[in-house]
């Protein structure tokens, strides 16, 4: 849906943040106070407050609407794409020691500043982004980083700038594979007769979204 908003509303001057879609995000209510980073002459800390009041109060059909918008730009509900590739989903090999080492093995591109667990979740917080080169004018510290994610049964990708958020682990070993020649030594998934394979164009992407949590 932001997606959506965006390619409508973008402007030079103002964009859609279309990183923002996660629903465990703090909104500002008002009379709490937006205290985010330091407080300056150009972005003081403020006190939320409520502009104006409608006129008449009535509520809104919004899931409607916002699955059209959704749809409008090439989104597939969670419960169709469960049933497209239900049963096809190869098995993940790699563990948090196979991250480090895939990690090694791309020193220009993949450059590790830090690690963090939260419960079976493992952060592997990059200094850059590996699409952008460098480090992200609006990176946070800490887990909002560009980041590869892993758990138990999956590994994701997310980089929390809107320049490159929408790029996938699976675009990540694409990008790694272009821009080296080379692919990773380890294998990832396994396939669904259970041996194991490398990493090709067919397994890759599989539970790829999953992990979009920010901290």
């Amino acid at each position: 849906m932001l997606k959506a908003l965006a390619s409508k509303f973008d402007t030079d001057e103002a964009k859609v943040d279309t990183s923002v879609f996660n629903a465990s995000r703090i909104s500002r209510l008002p009379g709490s106070w937006n205290r985010k980073g330091e407080s300056t002459d150009e972005r003081p800390h403020r006190q939320a407050r409520v502009l104006s009041y409608p006129s008449t109060w009535k509520p809104l059909e919004h899931g409607p609407h916002i699955s059209r918008l959704a749809s409008a730009n090439g989104y597939v509900s969670q419960y169709a794409r469960s049933v497209k590739t239900k049963g096809q989903e190869p098995t993940l090999l790699i563990d948090e020691g196979g991250v480090h080492k895939l990690i090694a093995e791309y020193p220009e591109q993949l450059e590790l500043s830090g690690v963090s667990r939260d419960g079976a979740v493992i952060y592997f917080a990059l200094a850059s982004c590996p699409f952008a080169g460098r480090p992200h004018r609006d990176q946070f510290v800490g887990q909002g980083k560009t980041t590869i994610l892993l758990r138990p049964d999956s590994i994701g990708f997310k980089c929390f700038s809107d320049d490159c958020a929408d790029h996938t682990f699976a675009e990540l070993l694409r990008h790694l594979r272009d821009s080296t020649g080379r692919r990773p030594s380890m294998s990832i998934w396994a396939s669904r007769n259970g041996s194991g394979s490398r990493v090709d164009d067919q397994a890759l992407g599989w539970r790829d979204r999953r992990d979009t949590r920010r901290k």
